[in-house]
């Protein structure tokens, strides 16, 4: 099973393991956002929800308002699964007789209730789990994400760290760029200066007054980029910038 955030992201590592491996094989993996992943286990074993959290077999999903015993929030989900999953043991035991690997994305975004659910389904079993994350992307504290969730998981899992240098979505001068600002932020992942050669790629450095110019400029850009025929799935660029700055790189195309 893989666990991410976004749907796309689920999706793109569904589709990248049906390439590698086939239909047959590809059918044995589950890829999952967290809250698909509550929803699963919410459905499978909703029984074992009681009290003011008992849901109905037809129960519905709204995204503000909750009805009890008829209507949850997105909200919702991630709680209601880790009370099944921390209450009861028939609930543990089918979750870990069904995934023997885990493979979990964009780890430091992980709230602390997200990680909790993961720990209470897996933790202390002979699953395998790997969880991939970069701590100078955590960009989701505001919305709880877990402080030291790599530390944490490692010392949870017995995990052996493995740093990744390479990166395959940035051109070269991009890299280069990303590589000074690692420097400062975090040394250990420094990339080789062989891996970083070449002069593909163009860095563009825009400054705006106000958020509002920002979102204004960024919108026409992007709206030039389209009216010249790339292809609105195109990973033009990535924002590697501070407040009020933005770094792009080009879009292979």
């Amino acid at each position: 099973m893989a666990v991410s955030f976004k749907v796309d992201a689920a999706r793109n590592l569904r589709e990248r393991v049906r390439r590698r491996s086939g239909p047959r094989f590809a059918s044995r993996f589950d890829s999952f956002t967290f809250h698909a992943f509550a929803k699963r286990v919410i459905d499978n074993y909703r029984p074992a929800l009681t009290g003011i959290n008992a849901l109905r077999p037809d129960y519905r999903i709204d995204p503000n308002d909750r009805i009890r015993g008829e209507q949850i929030t997105f909200k919702d989900l991630v709680p209601l699964a880790l009370e099944i999953v921390e209450t009861n043991a028939y609930a543990r035991g089918g979750i870990r007789q069904t995934y023997s690997h885990v493979f979990l994305d964009e780890v430091q975004d992980c709230t602390g209730q997200q990680y909790q659910l993961i720990k209470a389904a897996f933790g202390g079993t002979t699953a395998v789990l790997t969880a991939v994350g970069d701590t100078k992307q955590r960009i989701m504290a505001w919305a709880g994400a877990l402080d030291g969730v790599m530390h944490t998981f490692a010392d949870d899992f017995s995990a052996h760290p493995l740093p990744l240098y390479q990166n395959f979505r940035s051109a070269p001068r991009l890299r280069r760029m990303q590589n000074r600002m690692i420097a400062r932020m975090d040394p250990a992942a420094v990339s080789p200066d062989d891996e970083l050669i070449g002069d593909g790629g163009v860095i563009e450095v825009l400054g705006f007054n106000t958020e509002h110019d920002e979102a204004r400029d960024l919108a026409a850009l992007i709206d030039g980029w389209l009216r010249e025929g790339t292809a609105p799935g195109c990973e033009r660029s990535q924002l590697a910038g501070m407040s009020r700055s933005s770094a792009w790189s080009g879009c292979d195309r």
